[in-house]
């Protein structure tokens, strides 16, 4: 276990085929609950758990986890990847206006990315194939938590997607080869608002290199090379 880590545990409510993502800072105080039943309401609702990683102790403010149930057979699997009626009661009545998709090899990183206001994105994360490291760093220098960042662990199998509102910097760094990407966000692509912060603000980039197995570097794109490089010495 890396220093400064904690543990917490994601809990899921499902009633039926229904789920209810717990916001992670309420997640962590399910972890007694694990397979059992919530007694007020016997048989009615079952916790189902994910354990998540966290590299700091501070969990950044409106990061939501959210998984989704698969329903496998013999021909395969159906799940439901995206509804607003699971997401409005943490996020409010957004419409999501764009769809992006990235493939990137085993050592891609990409990031940290943001787009300033008026034009600042949230996104919804999910991985269709493979594996990452996902990363979230706070870049308001107003914000108690600035320079801190989470980071989760996404895959494929795993089926769960991560909300992220809009004012962070987002990046990854993909496990696999052939690693797909896909999220959704709430305002368009706008160039003049772009903006990127160096991979290696706050030893982020060090630990991307730390998850990668054998030799494999970071690879990274001469744009996110010339990032904007965070003083978070005071932080």
């Amino acid at each position: 276990m890396i220093v400064n880590s904690l543990v917490y545990f994601l809990a899921v409510i499902t009633r039926g085929d229904e789920s209810v993502v717990l916001p992670v800072t309420e997640s962590a105080l399910c972890l007694y609950l694990c397979g059992g039943s919530w007694f007020s309401k016997p048989r009615d609702y079952f916790f189902y758990g994910i354990l998540i990683m966290m590299d700091r102790q501070d969990i950044l403010e409106g990061l939501f986890l959210l998984p989704t149930r698969k329903f496998e057979d013999a021909r395969g699997y159906f799940m439901e990847t995206y509804s607003m009626s699971a997401l409005r009661d943490h996020i409010g009545e957004r419409i999501f206006v764009q769809d992006n998709l990235s493939c990137s090899r085993k050592g891609v990183f990409r990031g940290m990315h943001a787009q300033l206001a008026p034009y600042a994105q949230s996104k919804l994360v999910r991985v269709l194939h493979g594996a990452i490291v996902d990363y979230v760093l706070d870049v308001d220098p107003e914000s108690a938590t600035f320079g801190r960042w989470n980071s989760f662990e996404l895959d494929a199998d795993g089926a769960t997607a991560l909300f992220i509102p809009a004012g962070y910097a987002h990046g990854f760094v993909a496990l696999e080869d052939d690693t797909l990407l896909s999220y959704k966000v709430d305002m368009p692509y706008h160039p003049e608002s772009e903006v990127c912060y160096h991979y290696s603000t706050s030893g982020i980039g060090a630990d991307a290199e730390r998850r990668l197995s054998g030799s494999v570097q970071l690879i990274i794109s001469e744009k996110d090379k010339e990032g904007i490089r965070l003083n978070t010495d005071n932080q």
